[in-house]
Parts: structure tokens; sequence; C-alpha cells
């Protein structure tokens, strides 16, 4: 008699209800969050749900148990989710500068020097940064036009600004621009998109510079971890109860401003990049309504997980770079510089239709 036998038995269905939770995570692509908003928080939780079956599978490899073709087919079911959360498609050599445009987003937390060590120069590193990056388009979301970043001064940037808390600095000559703050029913406030139509290599582009909801999360994790002495069984219900309806809120709100941000798009002139922080994975319905017609320029040009925020515990890509069939991403690179509690996203594009 095997003497781990016991072990199989009560291991066995841990493994199926991680799998089964795995295959409704995605869901998550599919559904919006108005029709079934539990698949979304399970598609929100991917990665860790992915990193649970694949232990299963290494478990049951060593096992030498024959379960283990059910937690690498899950896997492999879902080789898209897979795909955009670890591409390796893209290329670390520079394309020629002067045939591409070069694009650095950002959201640049109001530039604020309180969350960093009195000692840290921010400014100074962002500076720095731009500087060194020289971007036609720079284009910055929670933006705060009080803080001077020299080389944002420059003249040979052109500033517009949103009234989201938006502004994109180019070097190219701007043809027209706009801008649209999401109805306070949707959004809490401060979220929406700009745009700007831009001269590039004979052409108009358009560029959109967008914000879209976030969850609101990080106030009420900070509470539910501090004064931990302090804590009773009644708080962290409460506090994991209003976790849970901003997660759904969230949820919720981005749908809708998607909705709105695609029409918009769908009526564009002309051909189109779209840049900024959409608060969603790539497991997320709202991703799925940006790539029906556009190309992710990390998922076709990046490599690794790609991660954009750089807070999470887990390789949360939630900052994206999109683009149309007019255009070709050369090169899509997440920049590891701390400047703010995102990454930046780099990318530099060209016109497909040209040699």
């Amino acid at each position: 008699m095997n003497k781990y036998r016991w072990i199989d038995k009560l291991l066995l269905p841990l493994t199926w209800i991680s799998v089964f939770a795995l295959l409704f995570s995605y869901l998550a692509y599919f559904l919006k969050p108005s029709l079934f908003v539990s698949v979304s928080f399970l598609g929100l939780a991917y990665p860790i749900l992915l990193l649970i079956v694949l232990l299963w599978f290494l478990f049951w490899l060593f096992r030498f148990k024959r379960i283990l073709i059910i937690p690498l087919l899950s896997v492999l079911v879902g080789w898209g989710h897979l795909s955009a959360f670890f591409p390796w498609g893209g290329n670390e050599a520079l394309p020629d500068g002067n045939k591409n445009i070069r694009v650095t987003s950002l959201n640049s937390r109001f530039f604020d020097q309180s969350y960093w060590d009195p000692d840290f120069d921010l400014l100074g590193a962002l500076d720095q940064f731009f500087r060194a990056e020289q971007a036609h388009i720079i284009a910055l979301q929670e933006f705060n036009p009080n803080r001077i970043v020299p080389t944002l001064e420059n003249k040979e940037y052109i500033r517009t600004r949103g009234n989201s808390k938006l502004a994109i600095y180019s070097k190219l000559p701007v043809v027209s621009s706009g801008d649209r703050l999401f109805p306070s029913h949707i959004s809490y406030g401060s979220n929406g998109f700009q745009w700007i139509d831009v001269l590039f290599s004979g052409d108009t582009l358009r560029i959109y510079n967008c914000h879209i909801s976030s969850n609101q999360l990080e106030h009420s994790q900070v509470e539910l971890i501090e004064k931990v002495d302090e804590i009773t069984t009644d708080k962290i219900n409460s506090k994991w109860g209003a976790m849970y309806t901003l997660l759904k809120t969230g949820f919720l709100f981005r749908e809708k401003q998607i909705e709105e941000l695609r029409a918009h798009i769908d009526l564009s002139p002309y051909p189109v990049l779209i840049v900024g922080d959409f608060n969603d994975t790539p497991t997320s319905h709202a991703y799925k309504q940006m790539t029906q017609t556009l190309t992710d320029a990390y998922r076709s040009h990046g490599r690794g997980w790609g991660k954009t925020y750089r807070k999470s515990l887990i390789p949360l890509r939630i900052d994206y770079h999109f683009h149309d069939e007019y255009l070709e991403s050369n090169f899509v690179k997440v920049k590891k510089v701390e400047v703010s509690d995102h990454y930046p996203l780099i990318g530099h594009y060209s016109w497909s239709f040209r040699d």
C-alpha cells in the first residue's frame, strides 16, 4: 500500500479547485463586469492562480501521477492570456531614430515629493530621465503643472493640457487637440482622455493620452495593515467589504469608460496611437475591448512580464500603448526607473506602409 495515498486523496480536490479557478479567470476577458462581476475578480487574480496551478503541475510531476495533465492543460487552454502577460517577441536593439516617433508615457503621481525620501531629488531624476529619452511625445497622467521639470519647459516641446489631470508634450507640430472628462456617474471625478493630432513623417497621426479609473484601493489597504494591535474581526471584515466594493466599482467604471473611449477612437479621421494608465490587466474585458481592432504594442514587441505598477507584489501590467494597423512598433520597453509608483513605458513607432 502506498503510504502517500492519503496525501494524494487530500490534495487532489485542491488541485481541481485551483484548476477550475484558473479556467474561470479566463472568462473575465470575455464577459462584461456588468454581466458577471465575480469573474473580473478572478481575472485580476490570474497571475496568482497561474502560479498555484503550475506548482500543482510540478508536484504531481514529481509524484509521477497522471493528474499532472489536468493543470498542464488548464494552462495551455489559456495560452493567449499567458502570452499577453509574458510576451517574448521584442527586440532589444533600438531602431533608427530618424525613421520613428519616440513616445514615453507615465503616470507621474503629480510629481509628489512627499512620496519619496526628503533627500531624493525627484524633479532632478525626472528631468534626467526625460532628457535621456529624447522622446517626440511625452504623455503624462496625474500631471501637476505647479511642479517644474526643466526638460519639459524646453521651447522645443508644445504642451497640451486636458481637463483630466493629463498633459501631452510634443516636439512634433500639433494640428489640433481636444479632451474629455468622463461623467461623474462612471468616474471618481478625475479620469478621462485627451488627444492631439500631429504631423509625423508627412502624415497626420492622432495620439490619445488616457487615465482610466483605478480601484482606489491604496487608502483601504494602508488602513488594514496599520495599527495591527488595534485590529478586530469587525474591522477586518469592514475593510475587506470596503475593498470589495471599491474593486467592483472600479471594474464597472472601467467598462463604461473604455466604451466611451472606444467610441471616440472609432470616429478618428486619422491613424491612432493610444497610451496611458488603464488600471486593468491583459485578462480583463477592458483589455479585450481595446485589442479587438488595436494592437497591444508591448504584447507584440515587448519582453517579459512588463510590470508597470511598481508597488504591486505580483507583476501587474496596467499601462499600455495600443496602435492600429497603420503603425508598426519597433521598440517597446518598460523602463525600470523609480520616479513614480508606475514605471514609464517607452515605444518607438513608424508607419507600417513606409519602407
